[in-house]
């Protein structure tokens, strides 16, 4: 059992999880052979193309909310938005863990990795990772995940260390509205009030003015403000 590809070209291919003892059917059109109609004969490859579509759908929900709070034009049609992509986004999760918990056997449920970043589900993954490693821990597309995971696991303990109250800030990279690319290192030294806000957050624009204000009050005097915009 392990992870194959068929292609015709580059372009269009078909992830298959299969072995030697399977009968696997393909129904696709050659020149689309990514989007077939029908898989049957092997079940692992079934799991795989359902949750990558599952997780898709999802992703074109989320891209045409967030386009939609883009194109809004007052605050109150913001807000409703927001909240209709958080609800999306919490029966997403819902549905997703339990697709999951339901096929935690199967390696199938790798299209996880492929389909979502899973740095925003850690728990999940890891999950994930020690059921791949139960059934096919021999296979180089299971250890490039196993391998991914353990160095986000790192690079995020080494992140929050260096957070805790008390330790220099980790650094911060982003373009202004200029295009200029801007780093908190380069106010290294001075007074500096980091504010993350979203367009979208009424909270968030309501304390604007008051972030303004004392920018105006205390720049003077050395405060410096970084806006980390959503």
């Amino acid at each position: 059992m392990d992870y194959y590809v068929l292609t015709n070209n580059k372009r269009n291919q078909v992830f298959l999880i299969t072995d030697s003892t399977e009968n696997v059917t393909l129904n696709a059109n050659y020149n689309t052979l990514n989007k077939p109609s029908e898989i049957t004969g092997s079940p692992n490859t079934s799991v795989y193309h359902e949750l990558f579509d599952i997780v898709s759908t999802h992703k074109k929900n989320v891209l045409g909310i967030e386009n939609k709070i883009k194109k809004a034009n007052k605050l109150e049609e913001k807000l409703v938005l927001g909240k209709e992509k958080q609800t999306i986004k919490k029966q997403f999760k819902s549905d997703l863990h339990g697709y999951i918990t339901e096929n935690s056997s199967s390696p199938g449920i790798a299209a996880f990795f492929d389909a979502l970043d899973f740095t925003t589900e850690m728990e999940l993954s890891s999950t994930i990772i020690n059921n791949l490693a139960k059934t096919v821990p021999y296979s180089n597309y299971y250890k490039a995940r196993e391998a991914s995971v353990k160095d986000f696991n790192q690079r995020n303990r080494s992140s929050a260390q260096s957070s805790d109250v008390g330790k220099v800030a980790p650094n911060i990279e982003l373009n202004d509205p200029d295009g200029v690319k801007k780093t908190l290192n380069e106010l290294r030294g001075k007074v500096v009030l980091i504010d993350f806000w979203a367009s979208w957050c009424g909270p968030c624009r309501r304390e604007n003015p008051n972030v303004v204000k004392v920018y105006e009050e205390y720049h003077d005097k050395g405060l410096n403000i970084i806006c980390v915009i959503r």
